[in-house]
This record gives structure tokens, C-alpha cells and sequence, in this order.
């Protein structure tokens, strides 16, 4: 779903038939939420696919078997050894996504009304 329609389907819901938040301004923090998980939506799920996929294929390496092998404790083989080694391309997709979210902020803040970075690099093409 673009970003354009889930924000405007998101201020029909959650602000003006719930009116759990704010539709636009910024005078409190809750005026961005609705902003920021229009944004969100489009990264998360491949940033999610991609950290389950390289959990997996860590948690089947043959260091795990030999951290398992020398006793050491659960959480300690999945932060430190598995988690370490599986973050790489997350990271590195991330900042990708990062430059697709700056793009795709002009279009958010239009839509929620805001003034932001993604309005400032519009206006920093056109020379204004």
C-alpha cells in the first residue's frame, strides 16, 4: 500500500473516528507517531524478513554447535554470537531503506502537513 493512501486511511481512522491522535501539527510528540508508522510500514517488513532469515541461517552455523558444545548459556550464544553475525545485512539494508524513507517523507509531510527533512531537500532541488 503506498504511503500516501495509509496515511490518509490512518488520519479517517485514528484521528477522526477514534481520535486517538492528532491529525496534523507539531506541538506535541503524538503529532508525529502517525508520520512516523506511515514511514515504518514500508521498512520494517523486509528489515524483518531479512534479521528472521539470518537468525536462521546463524543458529545453523557450525559456531553455534560449538558454543552449544562448550556450555555456553542461551542468551549468551544469541546476543554475542548468532545475533552479531546475523545484524550485518539488516544494517546494511537499513541505510538503504534509510534514503528510501528520506524520499518518501516529502510525500508523508504533505500528507500529514509538516515541515521536515523531506520537505527541505525538495526545496534544496529546486534551489529555493
Amino acid at each position: 500500500m503506498p504511503g500516501f493512501w495509509s496515511g490518509l486511511v490512518m488520519i479517517v481512522l485514528l484521528g477522526l473516528e477514534l481520535q486517538w491522535l492528532p491529525i496534523s501539527g507539531v506541538e506535541t510528540w503524538q503529532d508525529y507517531l502517525m508520520p512516523e508508522i506511515v514511514l515504518a510500514f514500508s521498512a520494517i517488513p523486509a528489515l524483518m524478513r531479512l534479521a528472521r532469515s539470518g537468525m536462521i541461517d546463524a543458529l545453523a552455523a557450525d559456531y553455534i554447535r560449538t558454543a552449544r558444545a562448550k556450555g555456553l548459556s542461551r542468551p549468551k550464544i544469541i546476543l554475542k554470537h548468532a545475533l552479531r553475525n546475523a545484524a550485518m545485512p539488516v544494517v546494511s539494508i537499513a541505510a538503504v531503506q534509510l534514503g528510501f524513507m528520506l524520499g518518501g517523507s516529502e510525500v508523508i509531510e504533505s500528507v500529514f502537513a509538516l515541515p521536515g527533512t523531506g520537505m527541505w531537500s525538495w526545496n534544496s532541488r529546486l534551489g529555493l
